[in-house]
């Protein structure tokens, strides 16, 4: 334990939280990795969030991904439920303001990363524009991206 002021008494009730960013996490699991500042003890957890980002202690960024993926997926559900009484570009309107913003959100944390990492956001896009164009599961999207002027996941990171 690392302590800045004698005494730790109390756990941080602020949401204070601490991450250590390294690829040797087993070389830290053996140690007491809490921090003390002012009497608090600010407590080590594997992933952090900060302005809506989900950064995990490997930086690998596939927390942040599963998130984003799963709340577009919830609201790609929920626009399923109505897509039958909308036309196809009051559709891809709804579709456009809910699940792209959501993509493109701090998005520039994601330019490194594999194509393995990303595929969740993509495999959102594919679903939204299947449900705009109403393909079914197997079908082909790469056209109906392309007349709905979307850029790929990749390339909208990039």
């Amino acid at each position: 334990m690392v302590c800045l002021k004698a005494s730790p008494t109390q756990p941080c009730e602020d949401g204070t939280d601490m991450v250590w960013i390294t690829h040797k996490l087993e070389d830290m699991a053996t140690q007491d990795v809490s921090l003390c500042v002012d009497s608090n003890i600010i407590q080590h957890v594997d992933a952090v969030r900060d302005l809506g980002v989900t950064f995990d202690s490997e930086l690998t960024m596939r927390r942040h991904v599963n998130t984003v993926s799963r709340a577009c997926f919830h609201h790609i559900r929920r626009l399923k439920q109505i897509r039958r009484l909308l036309g196809k570009d009051v559709a891809a309107g709804l579709f456009s303001a809910f699940i792209p913003s959501r993509l493109d959100y701090c998005n520039a944390v994601l330019t490194v990363l594999p194509k393995s990492t990303i595929a969740p956001l993509q495999r959102v896009q594919n679903a939204a524009s299947r449900l705009v164009a109403r393909l079914g599961p197997r079908d082909h999207v790469t056209s109906t991206i392309r007349d709905l002027h979307w850029l790929h996941v990749q390339h909208r990171i990039t």
